[in-house]
């Protein structure tokens, strides 16, 4: 969870830092404290983020369910990126089809930066994200995958490009549907 935390807050300032139209205050990585990990169930939220005042900033406490202590630092990194982008979304109230998608660009960062291209894990990494939330995977019509991923990224690059992976056919196919 430790190496999770440290990338979480490295690719949060990033974003905040050079990329318009998020709704991630630039300072976000700097205020991130971990809270470990709180007892809760397969019904509990897989994090819990707590803001806090300190010295007239805001800063958000972030506990994970220890439910969840067994996944993969991959896994654990890609998810608190997600939900992460999913907080400040929803307090800006745009948490919309296209912060969603951001969302997964944000958590395919962590495999660009940890992992080899071609790596078998990382197929399996965003299946298990993208099933978790709801994305359609396999079968017919757009499917969220690493391969999408990394050709939205190799083409366009950067989490700012949310708009070019949610092109007119995938925003059709994917509107309506229940992704979290």
């Amino acid at each position: 969870m430790t190496n999770a935390m440290s990338f979480v807050r490295t690719i949060l300032s990033y974003h905040g830092e050079h990329e318009s139209g998020t709704p991630l205050p630039e300072a976000t990585g700097n205020h991130l404290i971990s809270d470990g990990y709180f007892s809760g169930g397969v019904d509990e939220p897989f994090l819990r983020i707590t803001p806090e005042k300190r010295d007239g900033e805001e800063y958000f406490k972030l506990a994970v369910n220890a439910h969840y202590a067994h996944m993969s630092e991959g896994a654990l990194a890609m998810r608190i990126i997600y939900e992460m982008n999913r907080f400040f979304s929803e307090r800006d109230n745009s948490y919309d089809l296209e912060a969603k998608t951001r969302g997964m660009l944000l958590a395919f960062e962590w495999l660009k930066y940890m992992t080899f291209p071609g790596e078998s894990r990382r197929d399996t990494l965003v299946k298990g994200l993208a099933e978790t939330y709801g994305w359609p995977i396999g079968g017919d019509g757009p499917t969220m995958s690493n391969e999408l991923l990394e050709k939205t990224d190799a083409t366009y690059g950067g989490t700012q490009w949310a708009d070019r992976l949610l092109t007119e056919a995938r925003h059709k196919a994917w509107d309506g549907l229940d992704i979290r």
